[in-house]
């Protein structure tokens, strides 16, 4: 390996990750990511031959983003949810919990060598998954258990790391999405996915539609 060769932080979408690797130095602040079958641009955010450095400021960011993602999200979704119960916990169904808890023991996130296709790895419990998406909007009314109200209310449960980044790859960046999917489309995803089977195809398109509103807020 050559002495000019580092490790890079980069930002692909809105998530950042870090090659596991050391690279050889990249011309210019550009370059590209392959994952789902699919080229995404991604910008160099730092260079480093100090891994764990970068592996820190690479969470710090994420965890950043997310803080920003969320705040943003509840200033967007009150006006149409006034009968929401802001004092309900949230359910987060056993499997996702776990998932969340492993997000805590994450080692790095890495681009796979042989396959070029961006990873997130951590302990040996936790399934490889991807992650992208400026999320808005992220939780829905899902046919979970009810909260024992007689009004009927459900719990909402947030749309995790794995479901938004399998929608990028089944849809693409939905705020510059120009019309939405059918029905039939979003069950064929659903059908071939791994982590949106507990969504519905309604689900799907409401997911996409608030993304695209919720860019569109931006320019007003």
């Amino acid at each position: 390996m050559s002495g000019s060769d580092m490790y890079f932080l980069i930002k692909c979408g809105d998530f950042y990750v870090l090659p596991s690797k050391k690279i050889s130095n990249n011309t210019g602040q550009k370059c590209q990511a392959k994952f789902g079958g699919c080229k995404y641009e991604a910008e160099i955010i730092e260079s480093n031959d100090n891994a764990g450095l970068l592996i820190k400021k690479c969470k710090e960011l994420n965890a950043k983003l997310d803080h920003d993602l969320l705040s943003e999200e509840e200033s967007v979704r009150k006006p149409d949810n006034d009968n929401t119960n802001d004092n309900d916990e949230e359910f987060i169904p056993p499997e996702r919990k776990r998932r969340s808890n492993a997000d805590e023991q994450i080692h790095t996130e890495f681009i796979n060598e042989d396959l070029n296709i961006l990873t997130l790895s951590d302990d040996e419990n936790f399934q490889p998954a991807n992650n992208d998406i400026n999320d808005i909007n992220d939780e829905e009314y899902c046919p979970q258990k009810p909260l024992g109200s007689p009004t009927g209310f459900i719990k909402r449960v947030r749309w995790t790391r794995e479901e938004r980044f399998e929608m990028m790859k089944a849809f693409g960046n939905a705020k510059t999405m120009k019309d939405l999917p059918s029905l039939k489309q979003c069950n064929n995803v659903i059908k071939n996915s791994t982590y949106l089977k507990n969504r519905s195809a309604a689900q799907l398109k409401t997911w996409l539609d608030n993304q695209r509103k919720a860019e569109a807020r931006k320019h007003m």
